[in-house]
């Protein structure tokens, strides 16, 4: 692949030359690669884009992976899309393997100058084909998970806010997203079977975290309270007032006020499933008969400074959809002399 290339001398004259696309880049960007191009860079097959039509050519030696945009990520839209391609029978997904490897097999010539060689044929593996569970609706009828996602039936545990059973706390800004996130909650939550009423309106009177407990100190009794929903003008106030509501063993739900003034019924249907979960009720059940009385146990450790965070969680229920969790904090200690040995 080489296409024209212009360059122009200290007296104005134009030389024109074919260039290939490593060259180019050596040319053009030369001094500003952080290593130089390898000489078999030279000769590797390049990755061909289009874009609005136009072709794009690349050295698959210069590119790197890029994860996918957060925008991306946060459009529930975008990501339902994306797991039709992620999440695919597998025989599909044997059939693409196959076409892939046949049509990079077929480039014989280009394998053989970069010693290469590509087996057609499968590792063939002996396992063991689980139960493919499903998904119980209120009335103990098998369901597909597509079933629940679309909504075709509510939840085992349906979460029922009756008036001032929770609370909703916001400045005094943020009255029409508060209004906005009620609004849309109560009609989302419809297809679960959730029953979301009047709140408990608490108006904070300035955005510091500090206003916040205060006047949830204030208004809000925690023993005729399920969960509170506060929305916050900047993500940096959660921490303090979350810190808050855990230590006095309230379940919360946090937005900012921007998603709140934005909040969509798809957004609002996540977040009535949050705290559906959050205030212990069942999504769904699963059929799992292999597993009766048993409890699944996960234990998980990460450093954090100087100690080790052990988390736990155990199911203890025998539908396996409540769970018991544990935070533990390990302080390691410290390596004495006589345990560091010579060099």
């Amino acid at each position: 692949m080489t296409f024209e290339w212009k360059e122009t001398d200290e007296t104005g004259k134009v030389t024109k030359s074919k260039v290939t696309v490593a060259e180019y880049l050596v040319k053009r960007w030369g001094d500003k690669l952080k290593t130089p191009l390898r000489q078999e860079e030279y000769n590797q097959p390049l990755l061909m884009l289009s874009q609005r039509g136009q072709p794009i050519y690349l050295l698959p030696s210069r590119c790197h992976e890029a994860s996918l945009p957060k925008d991306f990520t946060k459009d529930a839209n975008k990501m339902k899309d994306l797991r039709n391609y992620m999440i695919t029978d597998p025989t599909i997904r044997y059939n693409r393997i196959g076409d892939l490897t046949a049509t990079v097999f077929s480039q014989a010539k280009v394998l053989n100058d970069w010693n290469l060689k590509v087996n057609q044929n499968f590792a063939q593996i002996k396992a063991k084909q689980l139960y493919h569970c499903k998904v119980l609706d209120p009335k103990n009828n098998q369901r597909s998970w597509e079933d629940y996602e679309g909504r075709r039936f509510h939840h085992a545990q349906p979460l029922i806010l009756e008036k001032d059973k929770w609370a909703l706390v916001y400045t005094g800004r943020d009255f029409d997203a508060a209004n906005n996130v009620v609004q849309t909650m109560g009609k989302a939550g419809g297809a679960f079977g959730v029953r979301i009423d009047e709140p408990q309106w608490v108006e904070v009177p300035s955005n510091k975290a500090s206003d916040f407990v205060n006047a949830i100190k204030a208004s809000i009794n925690p023993k005729n309270t399920k969960i509170i929903f506060v929305i916050i003008p900047r993500p940096e106030e959660k921490k303090a007032v979350k810190a808050f509501l855990d230590k006095g063993g309230i379940p919360s739900q946090f937005m900012t006020s921007f998603k709140a003034q934005k909040m969509s019924l798809a957004v609002a249907s996540n977040v009535v499933k949050q705290m559906n979960a959050k205030t212990q009720g069942d999504l769904y059940r699963i059929s799992l008969p292999s597993f009766k009385n048993t409890m699944l146990v996960g234990v998980d450790v990460i450093m954090n400074g100087s100690s080790k965070l052990i988390g736990c969680s155990a199911t203890n229920s025998n539908t396996l959809t409540q769970c018991y969790t544990k935070l533990y904090k390990h302080k390691m200690p410290r390596p004495q002399a006589s345990d560091i040995g010579p060099g």
